[in-house]
């Protein structure tokens, strides 16, 4: 699992994540994940409203329950 919150200018990129969650963002901003392997039981990427309205994926493999999750506005 990878946490990054309150961040303002979060970029992951060419990373596998895998475990039970994948990464959260929490209230970060302009966020930008790339070429990311996700496996995840759990989520795959977790977001709260305000980051998920700056996020960008791109070039990313999820195979989890709940690939995208946005909570909170």
């Amino acid at each position: 699992m990878f946490q990054g919150y309150g961040c303002d200018g979060l970029n992951v990129d060419d990373v596998t994540v895998s475990g039970k969650n994948g990464i959260a963002v929490g209230t970060s901003k302009n966020v930008e994940i790339k070429n990311a392997d996700i496996i995840a039981t759990g989520y795959g990427i977790r977001a709260d409203g305000t980051a998920a309205s700056d996020m960008t994926v791109e070039n990313a493999t999820i195979k989890a329950e709940l690939p995208i999750v946005v909570r909170k506005n």
